[in-house]
């Protein structure tokens, strides 16, 4: 790995909004810009959330678990911070810490990041978008034998001996369509 690659998560105390990409590239492209300290982002948090750069460090985060379409982290926060996590934003990702909702949203127009407070979490990032949803409505019942399932939180996982892959929600009576 490249000395000078990001790590996969990282918690950043300082934020910014700037909503015009434009702007947002050309501060980016500036020589005083360093991505490792600033967060910079295309809307406003929710309400009540405060940042604030000096002081201690914003934490630690450490990638505990990574598959196709979940990313678990183990985030040790002393403060209000973004967990920057450096995969792709796609409509669609969802996260959850310490089991609860949380909104994910894009962090240098290109990453996925969530907002954690200070404390120890474990922060979950998964694929769970509508168009899977709606698309599996419109399926035929699947042949289970053949498959080979995964539980995560809240999803299994199948993927068919074929390797085609499909998302399938799961309740606590058997699967949904």
């Amino acid at each position: 790995e490249a000395a000078t690659a990001w790590p996969r998560v990282k918690l950043i105390d300082d934020v910014r909004v700037i909503d015009d990409l434009a702007t947002m590239f050309a501060v980016m492209n500036g020589k005083e810009f360093n991505p490792s300290q600033v967060a910079l982002l295309e809307s406003p948090l929710p309400q009540g959330v405060l940042f604030g750069p000096g002081g201690s460090t914003p934490g630690n985060a450490e990638l505990i678990r990574r598959t196709p379409n979940t990313v678990v982290a183990r985030v040790r926060a002393n403060k209000n911070a973004v967990l920057f996590l450096s995969d792709q934003y796609y409509p669609g990702w969802k996260a959850t810490i310490d089991g609860r909702e949380t909104e994910v949203f894009p962090v240098y127009s290109l990453f996925r990041g969530a907002v954690v407070t200070p404390g120890t979490h474990e922060v979950a990032f998964f694929y769970d978008p509508l168009s899977f949803r709606i698309g599996l409505s419109n399926q035929n019942p699947i042949e289970v034998s053949n498959w080979q399932m995964t539980q995560k939180p809240e999803l299994y996982y199948c993927q068919q001996n074929a390797g085609s892959c499909i998302v399938i929600l799961c309740g606590d009576s058997g699967f949904e369509r």
